[in-house]
């Protein structure tokens, strides 16, 4: 059993892909900090790092905090979960197939443009 597991351990550190994925990684860093610090030069220094836009996106889009725009009614499971899988229900039927009619409401924006 320990064999085993040293052998897998050697095959994944001489993958070819634990590579590409480590070297894909690091790319994307490098790319993210290139904006991050154009951002910061194009408003001239004068935002914080941390108040950047993208970076509060970021934040936001990790779920470190909760999005302005989202009324809490609207994530009550009542109302989450049968609005969930009326639009699963919708994208997974053909068009032509689809017995049911789509409701113009759901696809309305639910939150203020920026």
């Amino acid at each position: 059993m320990l064999c085993n597991l040293k052998r897998y351990a050697a095959t994944v550190r001489r993958s070819r892909y634990l590579l590409l994925g480590i070297v894909t990684l690091l790319f994307g860093i490098a790319i993210l900090t290139f904006n991050f610090g154009n951002e910061y030069l194009a408003l001239r220094g004068t935002t914080p790092f941390r108040e950047l836009p993208s970076i509060a996106s970021a934040v936001i889009r990790l779920g470190a905090v909760e999005p302005p725009y989202v009324e809490a009614a609207l994530l009550q499971p009542s109302v989450y979960w049968p609005e969930q899988l009326y639009r699963i229900g919708i994208m997974t039927l053909p068009y032509v197939v689809n017995p049911y009619k789509i409701k113009a409401s759901h696809f309305k924006l639910r939150y203020p443009d920026y």
